[in-house]
């Protein structure tokens, strides 16, 4: 499983990616630890990192440069003054570590645009409802408001790559790296699709909201289902029945028959929409002379750099 964690030399550090091993070395210490009269040692766990599960406790061995899970005894966790005791001989730097990619995979997400420079993006995990502002180069983290330890990020205008480090130190990762396929349990899609999708949304988003189905995780790699809908500023509610349900493959879009609650799966299609080759180009067809205004004529490249930073670090295609 991959962690991250908190180091201390009995205080807090920065956040890092970890690998824990155990072996000859864990035996060797526990002899120790029985031979000699070991230290009794509490640490507070750091005010401003969230801690999703009960942290691991590890230490760094400089002789064999890693992280260890050996070398303690009589654990204790207390939750609630947010503490862990312990007894060991072990000196030098102590870690918290905790599952990196606990908010995986998400549960629901949405793009929707407030205005032509202006997009917000919810996230649905587990574990925490997130909203982002995205306006123009910038994006800020405006839910939860109800987080201690999110208060220094919270409303604070970000360029994408400083707000995503920013969440990263305070313990909420939602960024999938390369290596989170190995531990989180999903079937990612053909990167190739996927990015040429997320590049097709981003220049969309200010005419366009998108949403998650519950049919994408079940349709194999080479197929992406999601939904989608023209929206109006001057009317910016949108009910259940006026998505549309999209089919993205590497070579075609399809406007699907069926709606998000059918009881069944159909790659039945919209026969007056019969092939178009990226999401752009069928929703050109289908959109109002308003919507294909806004989009064509307003293009904000900001706007939708931003957007495509965001989405395609979230991979809330694969990871949805």
């Amino acid at each position: 499983m991959e962690k991250s964690c908190v180091s201390s030399t009995f205080g807090s550090g920065t956040g890092t990616q970890v690998s824990l091993e155990s072996g000859p070395e864990e035996q060797t210490q526990t002899i120790k630890l029985q031979a000699f009269q070991p230290l009794a040692v509490t640490l507070r766990l750091p005010d401003n990192v969230i801690f999703w599960e009960e942290p691991q406790l590890v230490h760094w061995s400089s002789s064999l440069m890693q992280w260890r899970l050996d070398g303690f005894l009589d654990v204790q966790y207390d939750e609630e003054e947010k503490t862990m005791s312990f007894k060991t001989i072990v000196f030098g730097s102590f870690a918290f570590v905790q599952d990196k990619y606990v908010n995986l995979p998400f549960q629901s997400w949405e793009l929707h645009p407030v205005n032509a420079n202006t997009v917000v993006f919810t996230l649905i995990t587990a574990n925490i409802d997130l909203e982002f502002e995205i306006k123009d180069s910038f994006v800020r983290l405006t839910k939860p408001q109800d987080k201690q330890q999110l208060l220094s990020v919270l409303g604070n205008w970000y360029l994408p790559w400083q707000l995503i480090k920013a969440l990263k130190q305070v313990g909420l990762n939602v960024f999938p790296e390369e290596d989170a396929v190995k531990y989180v349990s999903i079937k990612p899609k053909i990167e190739e699709t996927e990015l040429a999708l997320y590049q097709n949304m981003a220049v969309t988003s200010s005419s366009i909201s998108y949403g998650w189905s519950k049919w994408n995780c079940t349709s194999g790699r080479d197929k992406i289902i999601l939904r989608a809908v023209e929206h109006s500023m001057d009317d910016p509610r949108v009910n259940k029945e006026q998505w549309s349900l999209l089919m993205v493959t590497n070579r075609r879009v399809l406007k699907l028959k069926m709606k998000e609650d059918a009881d069944l799966f159909s790659e039945e299609y919209m026969e007056n929409l019969p092939y178009h080759g990226t999401i752009y180009h069928l929703m050109a067809k289908i959109n109002t002379d308003e919507a294909d205004a806004n989009i064509s004529d307003g293009f904000n490249y900001n706007l939708i750099d931003t957007v495509y930073q965001m989405i395609s670090a979230t991979k809330i295609i694969s990871y949805c």
